[in-house]
């Protein structure tokens, strides 16, 4: 295009040294052909750069639509290995890893593809929606990673024929439940731009670690008593790390929404604030500690 347009500029100046000084006629004439070729480039490369810009938006839509994948392949493998922890089929284990690697492939995938999109010029909330999933995807990923430990956790139960006792079955389903519950609040907020969701996510992120502490201060204490083997206290601990891991990576994802949406770019700060002033999070902090309190000892 650049090239016959040069060439046709060119045929016109030859014209316009040729002409009489006094033909204004001529002249006129090509000063307007001149200027509608100007006219008609500058549609050209107007119109070139808008397709461009709509070649990236429908590009980001489509990465957006993969991470939506990617999270719902992380959340359900999570899910599959925390009901592994009550039985599993190999085929259910199977499943579990093949998602935990389909995982890994999306982030390599949109984290590769993501980093060439933000080279390019884009709108300030077209920017923003790259940033935030750069920021998710690695939080999704991990999340399929604990959840292929949960099922070694369930394995190595099974294989070794370990059991744990009443009272420590009953905790590891009240924590499993919070976990159950804080996930899906995490997934709720990431899709749907969800700030209520995410606030419940901070809360029930701050119950989880008090369970988790509580839970190792119980097993210590079975421990010395006589009612608990080293060996499940292996597998226990293991558990504790991993399950509160998740509930982490789901406070990163709440915490990214919550940036995101206030437009801070700080997710530490935004979370620092939003614990310290917040009475929602104060409110949902007293409800979820009262859900999900452990049995009486």
């Amino acid at each position: 295009m650049e090239q016959n347009f040069e060439q046709r500029i060119q045929e016109r100046q030859i014209r316009l040294q040729n002409v009489s000084d006094t033909n204004t006629e001529d002249i006129e004439y090509i000063l307007t052909e001149l200027q509608e070729e100007h006219q008609h480039l500058v549609m050209m490369t107007a119109n070139s750069i808008n397709g461009a810009e709509e070649g990236y938006y429908q590009q980001l839509i489509k990465q957006n639509e993969n991470q939506r994948t990617m999270a719902e392949t992380a959340i359900d493998a999570l899910k599959e290995a925390l009901f592994a922890l009550g039985g599993f089929t190999p085929e259910q284990a199977e499943a579990i890893r093949e998602k935990e690697e389909k995982t890994d492939h999306y982030e390599d995938i949109l984290g590769s593809y993501l980093v060439k999109l933000s080279g390019r010029e884009l709108s300030e909330d077209d920017h923003d929606e790259v940033t935030k999933l750069l920021k998710l995807i690695s939080d999704f990923e991990r999340i399929s990673d604990h959840a292929v430990n949960i099922l070694e956790s369930a394995e190595e139960l099974k294989e070794k024929e370990i059991t744990f006792t009443d009272a420590a079955g009953k905790e590891l389903r009240v924590l499993g439940d919070a976990v159950g519950e804080i996930i899906a609040l995490s997934m709720q907020a990431f899709k749907e731009d969800d700030l209520e969701a995410a606030a419940k996510v901070e809360s029930l992120e701050q119950v989880v670690d008090g369970l988790k502490e509580q839970m190792r201060t119980r097993h210590i204490l079975r421990l010395t008593q006589g009612g608990c083997t080293v060996d499940a206290g292996f597998v226990w601990s293991d558990l504790l790390t991993n399950l509160e891991r998740v509930s982490d990576h789901c406070s990163n994802i709440a915490g990214c929404v919550i940036d995101m949406t206030t437009k801070k770019l700080n997710i530490h700060e935004s979370l620092r604030e939003f614990r310290n002033y917040s009475n929602d999070y104060k409110e949902n902090f007293e409800m979820y500690v009262e859900k999900y309190r452990l049995p009486s000892l």
